[in-house]
């Protein structure tokens, strides 16, 4: 789902500041030889490739954190 459409409505150009725009739905024009403005120094699709990174692991805390509340009877 992050390549799919979450990288460009996260990092595309806004629409009325609120979120990205499809510019860059299906990783559809990323340079993967040109750095992007969020990171200077590493190549655009290496960054989304981190960023994705971000976005896998978060559900999984979140999960864990809720599980390890609950109480389990018998």
């Amino acid at each position: 789902m992050w390549h799919l459409v979450g990288f460009t409505l996260v990092f595309g150009r806004t629409w009325l500041g609120v979120i990205g725009n499809f510019d860059h739905i299906l990783m559809l024009g990323v340079p993967y030889d040109d750095c992007a403005k969020q990171a200077p120094h590493i190549p655009a699709a290496l960054y989304a490739f981190f960023q994705m990174m971000f976005a896998s692991i978060t559900p999984l805390l979140m999960t864990g954190a809720f599980v390890e509340r609950l109480k389990f009877k018998a």
